[in-house]
C-alpha cells in the first residue's frame, strides 16, 4: 500500500491511536443510530392502518369532487327551468 494514500499517516502514538479507535466508533453508532431511525420512519409510513387511510383518502377525495359537481349542476340546471 502506498505511504501516501495511508489513511492513518498521521497517528504518531497509542494514545492518537485510542482516540482514532473512539471516534470510528461513534462515527459507527451514529451510522447504526441514523439507519434505525430511518427504518422506525418507513415502518411508521407503511402501518396498514395509515396505508387504508391513505388509500380512502385518494378515492375519497376525487370522488367528492365528482358528486359535488354533478350536484352543482343538477341544481344549476333547476333553477333555469324555473
Amino acid at each position: 500500500m502506498n505511504r501516501s494514500t495511508h489513511p492513518y499517516k498521521r497517528i504518531g502514538s497509542f494514545v492518537e491511536l485510542s482516540n482514532e479507535k473512539i471516534r470510528l466508533s461513534y462515527e459507527s453508532r451514529l451510522a447504526r443510530t441514523k439507519l434505525d431511525l430511518s427504518l422506525l420512519k418507513l415502518g411508521e409510513e407503511l402501518k396498514p392502518a395509515r396505508l387504508l387511510g391513505l388509500m380512502a383518502s385518494r378515492l375519497l377525495v376525487p370522488l367528492s369532487e365528482t358528486i359535488k359537481s354533478r350536484l352543482v349542476s343538477f341544481f344549476q340546471k333547476g333553477s333555469r327551468s324555473y
